[in-house]
């Protein structure tokens, strides 16, 4: 099995640490560990869990790597988000290529037109920059593109109709665990 370690740049500095471990415990087992970084806190292109999710369906989906394994600061935002984004998303994807397979038309060519769709449709979330910057905040409200740096309203968000589906509909959390998991990040908050 081939296992991609991709780091978010909250712990771009422990890759190594991380990858070194990783290694030590798959390698025995016949595994073989591709690190896609970021190698360190310095590089100069900055991985967000945006690209994170984007990177893990591209390598997962290309039939790169068998398995993805990511870091972040907290040890569960970017797996929940990450994992549940890409899960819809793969069931969205899923469900236009069968519906229109059923309707008779060539497989390659629905193939082919779907994922082009997605290609052109995620255009404005694309940014080769550090995605934490006053750059990309200022670029993604020029593309009319969220960009929250609240806490609170980042929290909040966890209960927004959209965000409550995608975690329902891919089975991670039901809306009670939600509103569980935003009491406690309100806990945390308030106590900093």
């Amino acid at each position: 099995m081939r296992i991609a370690l991709i780091n978010e740049n909250s712990q771009a500095a422990k890759n190594s640490i991380i990858v070194n471990a990783l290694k030590k415990v798959v390698e025995p087992m016949g595994h073989e560990v591709v690190n896609f970084g970021m190698y360190s806190a310095d590089d100069a292109d900055q991985l967000t869990y945006v690209q994170n999710g984007i990177l893990a369906a591209v390598i997962l989906n290309g039939g790169v790597v068998d398995y993805v394994i990511t870091g972040c600061g907290t040890g569960e935002g970017a797996m929940l988000a990450l994992n549940s984004a890409v899960a819809e998303q793969l069931m969205l994807f899923k469900e236009e290529v069968d519906r229109r397979i059923d309707k008779g038309e060539p497989k390659e060519r629905v193939l082919f037109d779907v994922i082009k769709k997605y290609i052109v449709s995620c255009k404005a979330i694309r940014f080769d920059g550090n995605g934490y910057s006053d750059e990309w905040k200022a670029e993604a409200e020029k593309r009319g593109l969220d960009c929250e740096t609240s806490v609170p309203v980042v929290i909040d968000r966890y209960l927004s109709d959209s965000s409550i589906n995608m975690f329902e509909r891919t089975g991670v959390l039901t809306h009670a665990e939600l509103q569980s998991r935003c009491e406690v990040k309100w806990e945390t908050y308030v106590k900093k």
